[in-house]
């Protein structure tokens, strides 16, 4: 055996040996510390997305109060709409409502879109609204979205007589189209605001 062999086999004898758990436990170690810091790293280059409007003002951003509606939409509000699995732009009109054409246009099929979150566009951006695809498949067609996020039938109703009341000097609409989720059940039976019939009118509680 030379030397330097023999030098080499006496610093591997004085080396500190690990055992097994310990060096399991240093490699868990440093995935623990690998995946904390990718975390903080993550979280300072995009923050986790907030439910709802992404804004200093959340609600003010793209909602407002309404007394007799509960909520709507701010007129000519916009904002970075934001979720756990989606991040889209919403740019309201000056009516408050997500849509991108006049509410009659002469020479075309004037339909108003009442809905709740599906109609209004939950999830996707401005031109992937309902309204716009089915203007895009249909360009004779004049889609107006008069939808709104939580709207129950009650407040559509309200939403949809409101909207054909300031407009009684302009052409007739061609339809009224209802987009009516399975979900929209569960609204109306107790969501806020709730609405009680006292014919002629209805009463607003619960805001």
């Amino acid at each position: 055996m030379s030397i330097q062999e023999g030098a080499g086999e006496q610093e591997d004898a004085g080396a500190p040996s690990l055992s097994p758990p310990a060096k399991l436990a240093l490699v868990l170690g440093g995935v623990v510390l690998a995946l904390f810091a990718a975390e903080i790293l993550v979280r300072l280059l995009r923050p986790c997305a907030v439910h709802g409007a992404r804004q200093e003002a959340p609600q003010k951003a793209i909602y407002q109060y309404d007394e007799r509606l509960g909520w709507r939409g701010r007129p000519g509000g916009s904002g970075v709409f934001a979720s756990y699995d989606f991040e889209v732009s919403v740019q309201l009109d000056q009516l408050g409502y997500r849509s991108s054409v006049a509410p009659t246009r002469v020479g075309h099929r004037n339909i108003v879109l009442i809905g709740d979150s599906i109609a209004w566009g939950w999830g996707v951006e401005d031109d992937e609204v309902a309204a716009r695809v089915m203007m895009r498949a249909q360009p004779d067609w004049n889609v107006y979205n008069l939808a709104s996020p939580g709207y129950g039938t009650d407040q559509e109703y309200l939403a949809l007589q409101e909207f054909l009341n300031r407009k009684r000097s302009a052409p007739i609409d061609d339809c009224v189209l209802v987009l009516y989720p399975v979900n929209d059940f569960d609204d109306v039976g107790g969501c806020s605001p709730v609405f009680i019939d006292t014919f002629p009118m209805l009463l607003l509680f619960q805001v």
